[in-house]
Parts: structure tokens; sequence; C-alpha cells
């Protein structure tokens, strides 16, 4: 903003990039001087804005990666055509529309700008919602067509690692495309020719050759390949295309409930997926959970974190320990600082809410003190006089309860905030970066 000159009336606007020292977090308390003005009495003058107007410094790359998992439609708009980020996808790649004026090869690529686009829609702002889904419905018994599918994920090897439901956009979107071929190829004269599935209308046995659908033939999950349960199904491997299967991991879990298919036929995948053909299902695996999206938003390019990076195969999940829990149980790194959480039936200081940015992140424990859940700060809603209130504290994350089990953003009619969590053991925190006290 050097010598701009701006006459009575006229307004200006400029964008502020931190760098060096500055992490996200901290507060920029903007000060400027006035160098010339018509009116004499005010050249010179230092202009320092209220304590209670700073500027949050907040991670818009990261939020901007969390978001990419909804494609929203309806209401306000989807967030990442709001607050588009178009640096350049690569190193010397210009990306679509051109380099905008503010970057600089210091801040970075955005490698997920054109690596993770897929059938963007039409009139879509240069780094902004770049992918568009064609998701199928998930085990759960509701499915959502635009985001991607909550999935759990499960133990193998030796020593044993965690595997799966850490898929990008883009991966989980390739995957429902091979799903969609999967069925074609199952199911279509020219490909393994199987017996239609029952209870499908002519035209939709027509269309088995090209499912054009997202949900099930027969609306009956079991009808995504593989079509038989309990010991894997030899004849998948017959298949060009592997038949991904959005959330197959939560059968494993305690919560194989809301199925679209019976306990028992959840239990028998679940006894082959943990002590028999392991690998071959976890290979059919399609999602993301909690800890592989929060990982996945965080772990980009000259990240300044500490928090680990997640691994290809979500082997290194881990949750940014405060010291306090990181103390709890051995080999526990510290990777966040507390600003504020509940321990026991203490009274927690709500005053303190009003210091939680976007960014920050929620996480949760159970009474082993293990974590059980971690979500982001997508927003935060401030009364008139500054205060915030747990319900103000809005969340991203990867979740299932009842029929939901897909990442969930505020303003989808699905989503959480903190108030959701009170009752938990939970902290918000903020993330140490590298070279910070």
């Amino acid at each position: 903003m050097d010598n701009q000159e701006l006459f009575p009336g006229e307004l200006s606007s400029f964008g502020i990039r931190p760098y060096g020292v500055i992490h996200p977090g901290d507060d920029l308390l903007l000060r400027f001087e006035v160098a010339g003005s018509i009116s004499s009495q005010v050249e010179g003058t230092t202009v320092t804005t209220a304590q209670d107007e700073m500027i949050a410094i907040i991670d818009h790359k990261a939020l901007w990666r969390a978001n990419l998992y909804i494609a929203e439609t309806g209401g306000d708009g989807d967030w990442n055509n709001l607050y588009p980020w178009n640096a350049p996808p690569a190193a010397g790649i210009e990306p679509d529309g051109g380099t905008p004026w503010w970057w600089s090869a210091e801040y970075g690529v955005n490698e997920w700008q054109e690596s993770q686009a897929y059938d963007t829609q039409a009139g879509t702002p240069a780094g902004g919602q770049v992918i568009e889904f064609s998701g199928f419905s998930s085990i759960r018994s509701e499915g959502r067509t635009d985001r991607v599918a909550y999935d759990y994920p499960i133990l193998y090897g030796n020593p044993q690692k965690w595997h799966g439901a850490v898929n990008t956009p883009i991966e989980f979107q390739q995957h429902m495309e091979s799903q969609r071929d999967a069925i074609g190829e199952w199911f279509g004269e020219l490909g393994l020719n199987n017996p239609a599935p029952a209870g499908l209308t002519n035209q939709q046995q027509q269309q088995l050759g090209t499912w054009n659908q997202t949900t099930a033939p027969a609306d009956d999950w079991r009808n995504y390949v593989p079509a038989s349960w309990g010991s894997f199904p030899s004849a998948v491997n017959n298949l060009n295309n592997r038949p991904y299967l959005p959330g197959l991991g939560l059968v494993t879990t305690a919560y194989n409930n809301n199925m679209k298919i019976s306990a028992d036929q959840a239990s028998a995948i679940a006894a082959d997926m943990v002590n028999g053909e392991t690998l071959r299902w976890a290979q059919l695996m399609a999602g993301v959970d909690c800890i592989g999206f929060a990982q996945r938003v965080f772990d980009y390019s000259k990240d300044p974190y500490t928090w680990n990076t997640l691994g290809p195969e979500g082997a290194y999940r881990t949750y940014p320990w405060i010291a306090a829990d990181a103390t709890l149980k051995n080999g526990r790194g510290t990777h966040s600082e507390l600003i504020v959480g509940k321990v026991g039936e203490g009274d927690i200081d709500v005053s303190v809410y009003r210091l939680i940015k976007p960014g920050d992140v929620l996480y949760t424990l159970n009474d082993e003190n293990e974590g059980r859940h971690i979500a982001i700060v997508q927003d935060v809603k401030r009364n008139l006089d500054g205060s915030v209130s747990a319900g103000d504290i809005r969340l991203i994350e990867a979740t299932f309860w009842g029929t939901t089990a897909f990442v969930v953003n505020p303003g989808m009619g699905v989503s959480r905030t903190l108030q959701s969590y009170e009752n938990d053991t939970w902290r918000i925190i903020r993330l140490k970066a590298m070279g910070a006290n």
C-alpha cells in the first residue's frame, strides 16, 4: 500500500502475508503512517487499530484443503469458491487464471489445486472447489454424493500398523469411479456377465453395463461388488477395476449398527478382515476417518508444523498431543499447546474461548486416555462484546453418528460445535510450528 493516493470517500483494500517468525494463531495489530493528506492536520499521523480489532493469523491453505472434501451446493455457496487459494500447483507451473500478484515462491505451492481437480463445475473460480464428487452411498444407511465418506482404519502387518481411511478428495473420487466401472464389468454383457440382482427394473438391468447411479443396484449395499460376504470372494480377483467400498472399515468396530447390511454379514466380513484375508479386504476400503482427515489437511508442502507426516497408507497416524497428555502413554510426541480444555469436573474459563481461531484443533479422550475423536475449528462466531460461547465454535470433521458417516462442516445441516463435546474430556489446541517456542 506504499504511496497509494486516495481521495475523499475512496476505499482501498490490501492483503497481508505473514512470514518469518509469524505463525498461525498469532495476532496482528495493524499500524500505518499517513504520509500525505489534503489536511495537514493528519499528515504524518501514525494510526493504530484498537486492541479488540486485531487481525487473526490463520492457516488459509489448511482450511482450504479441509473444505475440498465437501462440494457444497445451495446455502451460502461452497467455502472454497468463496475463499479460493490460487497458488501454483507445482514449482514453475502457472495455475488456472495465472499466478496471483500476491504469491511468492517462499509461500509454497498448492499441490491439491490441480492434482485434485475432477469434473470441476463451470464458473468455479480459480483455486476454488476444483473437485466434484460422484460418491456412492456408504455402508452406513445414509450416503452423501457431494463429499468424502467416513471410513475406519484397520491394523495389520508385523509389526502391526494402521491402514486405510486416509483418502484425499481425488483418491476417494477415483475409488468411486473404479467402483462404478467394477459394477459394469461384473454385471455387464461385455464383462463377466453375472446374473442381474433381483429387484431391478428392466431399464436398470440394461444400465448395469454402464452403471451411472450413486446407489447400489436394487439399493442393496451387497450388490456393490464383491457380491459375496464372509470369506473374501476370489472372483473379485478377475476384475480389472477394484470395487472400493465406502465405509467398509466400520464393520470391524463396535459401531457396526445403522448398516446397509445385517449385523451377521458385518460380523462375517469383520472376522475375515481382522483374522483372514485382511490385506485383500483392506485394499477395498474407501473414505477417511477423523485422524486421517486432520493429518492430511495439515500435512502439505512446506507446512510449518511439527505434527507427524501421515504416510500414504496412514501408518503414522497420531494425535497432536499437548505435553500433559503425551506423558500419559509411552511413545507420544508433543505437537501442540493447550488453549482451553476440560479435565475432570472442574469449571472451564469460558472467557478463554475468545482466543480460539479457525484452524485450531479439537481432540477428545476416552477413559483410557486414548484419543477418541479429532476435529478442526472451521469458524468462530463472536458476540458484540467479543465473547464466544461453545455453540459459536463450529467444526469441520470426518465423523459418524446415527446415519451420518462423512465429512461435515458448518452450514450443511449436520455439523457440530464444541457444545456437542462438552460432556467429553476435550482440549482445543494450537499446533506447534517449527522454530516457534
